[in-house]
């Protein structure tokens, strides 16, 4: 029997067995703990019937016949991914704005109504307005919705296997010491102590909006919950005096660039493209500048510096040299390097 509790679980759970593939593992919803003897015994009478009712849905599947699935649309159960799923993940706050844009066009639909078909007249009509890489982000997104869809409103993911659109990833440009003197004369001092933390620490929006004081050592950051492993980046004289400007702004705040709240991302990027729109600065993908640009500038600037790829894994929080590459430019020490391989026999 198929019928299971496991110690990190309240429900009973299913092992369903399938020719040929990995065994099906559900949670039922069924109690399994902290129930009389008597209702013990029917509830697991019940995740038994449970059970042997998704074998049986698993054989029509197998055999091509229909499968009854409760019927849902977009709009409801984007409500329940957004509660129950959207925030286990790192990228929490993209994905439900995402998930919002997706909402905008598939709201009314019913689930199964959604096919691959409906999915490219999305991306076609998406990329009209956006980059095919934004498109092919908010398409990873439904592809993981309509997964967690199954079995309860879908017998399976219709997205499976559907091939993302090809997309030119531009590097973006590099911002000039002239340019960002410019940006940052122009933005308020807690957005010029953003953009230096961004240029100088090369760490992430989503991080530095989070940094709380207590992260804050003097001479180096404690980066606490970055897409990789913790680690630590040192504090650039230049920002340690930003951040001291701000001192009656933030005394007694929990967060460094913010008050009793972390700072909302979108404001920040949002003053950082009008400074760029006032000053006649090309901001936007693909070839304009964008608030990710600054991680790109401050590894070019830290190559240009002299350090070594191992250096700038260790200031970037990088996991691998291909991550680091996509995040430099040639230099000097590069070009050199070349006129030499040129004149070596």
């Amino acid at each position: 029997m198929g019928v299971v509790t496991r110690r990190d679980s309240k429900w009973f759970w299913l092992t369903l067995e399938r020719a040929g593939k990995p065994p099906l593992r559900e949670a039922t919803r069924i109690a399994c703990r902290g129930l009389p003897p008597g209702q013990m015994k029917e509830h697991r009478r019940l995740a038994e019937q449970v059970y042997h009712a998704r074998m049986a849905d698993l054989a029509r599947q197998r055999v091509g016949l229909p499968v009854e699935t409760t019927r849902a649309t977009f709009r409801y159960f984007a409500a329940w991914y957004v509660k129950h799923v959207t925030p286990a993940k790192r990228s929490a706050v993209k994905e439900a704005s995402m998930i919002r844009t997706l909402g905008k066009h598939f709201g009314g639909w019913a689930l199964d109504r959604l096919d691959q078909a409906a999915a490219r007249e999305y991306l076609t009509k998406r990329t009209k307005a956006v980059a095919p890489a934004t498109a092919n982000r908010e398409l990873d997104v439904l592809k993981s919705m309509l997964t967690a869809a199954v079995p309860r409103y879908l017998p399976s993911n219709p997205l499976a296997g559907m091939r993302r659109l090809h997309a030119r990833r531009a590097a973006p440009p590099v911002l000039s010491l002239e340019d960002e003197a410019r940006i940052l004369n122009r933005l308020s001092m807690p957005h010029r102590a953003l953009v230096i933390a961004a240029v100088d620490t090369l760490v992430r929006l989503s991080d530095l909006c989070t940094l709380q004081r207590a992260q804050d050592h003097g001479d180096h950051f404690e980066i606490a919950d970055p897409k990789t492993t913790p680690y630590r980046v040192p504090v650039s004289t230049r920002l340690r005096s930003a951040i001291n400007d701000l001192g009656p702004l933030i005394t007694g705040h929990r967060y460094v660039f913010g008050g009793s709240r972390p700072v909302r991302p979108a404001a920040i990027t949002q003053a950082f493209r009008f400074a760029c729109f006032d000053l006649g600065i090309p901001y936007g993908r693909p070839d304009g500048l964008t608030w990710h640009a600054l991680r790109h500038t401050g590894a070019t600037r830290a190559l240009a510096a002299g350090a070594t790829v191992r250096d700038l894994m260790a200031l970037g929080g990088w996991a691998d040299v291909k991550s680091v590459a996509r995040y430099t430019r040639p230099t000097g020490v590069d070009r050199a390097l070349v006129d030499r391989m040129s004149k070596a026999r």
